[in-house]
C-alpha cells in the first residue's frame, strides 16, 4: 500500500476555506475522539439534529430529566465539539467531504459563529465575568447553589449562544498566530505516520510528509496530547 491509498480529504485540509479552519478543526479532532463520538450519541438520544440549538432551559430539563447523562449533555452542548450533532455524515465523512450547503447549515444550527467569537476571546486573555451585574431575567439561574466557578463557566456558555454577532467590520483580520493550522498540520501527520504503520512502512517513505523522522515525531506527540485535553 502506498500513502495514496489513504484518502486525500483524511489527511490534507488545504481546501478547507479560511473562515472554517476552526470548525474543520474541531470536527476533525472529534473524529479521532471516542468520549466526543460517545457523548454524540447521548445528545441525540434528546436533541434532533436539524432544529435549532436548544437553548440553557431546554438544556437543563434534559440534564433533570436524565441526571445520569448530565456531564455528558454539558460537556457536550458547551463545547466547540457539538459541531459533529448537526452532521448526519459524521464520523464516517470528512469535513470537506461535506456538501458546503450541509456544513452552513450545520454551522448555523449550533451558533458557530458565536462559538468563534468565544474561541477568539478566550485566546486573548482571561477575563473575570461581571456576575453581579447578571439577573435571573438575562441569565437564568435555576439555583443559587451553584458555585462562583459554575456560574461563570455557566454563563461563558450561555453568552455564546445569546450573545448579538459583531459586525464584520469589528471583526479583526486574524494572521497566522492563534490560527488552528499548526494543529491541523499536526493531525495530517498523525494520520500519515499511522497510516505508514499499518502498512509497515517507515513515516519517512510518505512524501507528504516533509520531515525527517524527528519533527514528525514531535508533531505527533503535538497532536496526541491535543486529542487528549480538547474535549473534556
Amino acid at each position: 500500500m502506498k500513502a495514496d491509498d489513504l484518502p486525500r480529504p483524511e489527511w490534507c485540509f488545504d481546501d478547507v476555506p479560511e473562515e472554517q479552519r476552526w470548525v474543520c478543526l474541531y470536527y476533525e479532532y472529534a473524529r479521532e475522539s471516542r468520549a466526543a463520538i460517545q457523548d454524540r450519541l447521548i445528545w441525540r438520544k434528546h436533541f434532533a439534529s436539524n432544529k435549532s440549538w436548544p437553548g440553557f432551559r431546554d438544556l437543563l430539563t434534559s440534564v433533570c430529566d436524565a441526571p445520569h447523562e448530565r456531564e455528558s449533555l454539558e460537556r457536550f452542548g458547551f463545547s466547540p465539539v457539538r459541531i459533529i450533532a448537526a452532521c448526519e455524515s459524521f464520523p464516517k465523512v470528512p469535513w470537506s467531504c461535506i456538501p458546503i450547503s450541509s456544513r452552513a447549515r450545520a454551522m448555523e444550527i449550533v451558533n458557530w459563529r458565536g462559538i468563534e467569537d468565544g474561541i477568539s476571546l478566550a485566546k486573548k486573555k482571561k477575563t473575570s465575568l461581571p456576575l453581579a451585574k447578571l439577573t435571573t431575567v438575562s441569565f437564568p439561574i435555576s439555583t443559587w447553589a451553584w458555585t462562583d466557578d459554575e456560574l461563570t463557566e455557566r454563563f461563558k456558555s450561555w453568552l455564546l449562544n445569546n450573545r448579538e454577532p459583531q459586525n464584520v467590520s469589528d471583526r479583526k483580520p486574524r494572521g497566522r498566530k492563534g490560527s488552528p493550522d499548526d494543529l491541523l498540520n499536526h493531525l495530517r501527520i498523525l494520520r500519515l505516520s499511522r497510516h505508514a504503520k499499518c502498512c509497515r512502512r517507515s513515516a519517512r517513505r510518505i512524501t507528504e510528509i516533509k520531515m525527517d523522522a524527528r519533527n514528525v515525531s514531535r508533531a505527533v506527540a503535538k497532536a496526541e496530547a491535543f486529542l487528549a485535553s480538547f474535549y473534556k
